[in-house]
C-alpha cells in the first residue's frame, strides 16, 4: 500500500475481471527495462513547461514559483 511515482512509458492498461485491479504493461524510464504492475489506481501524467509569461506573472503577482 501507498504510492509509487514510476516515470515510465506505459504499453498497455487492462482490468483484472476478478480482483478489477488495473494491470499496467510499461517500460522503466530510469532503468530501460520492462516492467508489469498491478494497482487499485493509476494516474498518468505528462511532463508540463511553464509558458513565456510565468515569470512576470507570478512576479506581479508576488507569488514564489517551486520546482514541483
Amino acid at each position: 500500500m501507498g504510492v509509487n511515482f514510476i516515470r515510465g512509458r506505459v504499453s498497455q492498461v487492462n482490468e483484472d475481471p476478478e480482483t478489477k485491479n488495473l494491470l499496467i504493461r510499461a517500460e522503466d524510464m530510469a532503468l530501460g527495462d520492462p516492467m508489469e504492475v498491478e494497482s487499485e489506481l493509476v494516474v498518468l501524467s505528462t511532463a508540463a513547461v511553464p509558458s513565456k509569461g510565468t515569470d512576470e506573472v507570478s512576479r506581479i503577482l508576488s507569488i514564489t514559483r517551486g520546482g514541483d
